[in-house]
């Protein structure tokens, strides 16, 4: 059985549930195998289940999807994506909370990535699926 497989006929929470659990596992899948098509994937099941729950979890997980596959890629619309759910993320997580300095620490390196980017510099690799979202 696929994640295409549990989606159909769920609820709407189950379906979120499966569509992020679906972004984390294509990344993970990427990281196996190296096939971008896992990334659009993973940008895709992240998108639907941002749509559907706006949870923070996901939007760590989309933001760190979206920003692999600008490694991959290099298309700016991905990090400038994955640098905006990740401000929005981070500006809506309290400072004590446990979650704050992992997403602190992973918008900074996306920022650091835009900056060398910019100014021609060697580029940091993106954070490994296998770390899973903070």
């Amino acid at each position: 059985m696929v994640l295409a497989d549990l989606e159909r006929g769920s609820s709407p929470p189950e379906r979120a549930a499966v569509t992020e659990l679906g972004c984390l596992v294509h990344r993970l899948q990427y990281e196996l195998h190296g096939d971008p098509a896992d990334l659009d994937s993973a940008v895709d099941a992240g998108a639907e289940s941002l749509r559907l729950t706006g949870a923070p979890s996901v939007r760590n997980s989309l933001a760190l999807a979206q920003w692999q596959r600008f490694v991959v890629r290099g298309e700016r619309g991905d990090l400038d994506d994955a640098i905006r759910g990740q401000s929005e993320l981070l500006a809506a997580t309290a400072p004590e909370a446990s979650a704050w300095p992992g997403r602190a620490a992973n918008l900074a390196a996306m920022l650091h990535r835009a900056r060398r980017r910019r100014s021609g510099g060697p580029l940091p690799v993106a954070p490994s699926a296998a770390s899973g979202p903070t």
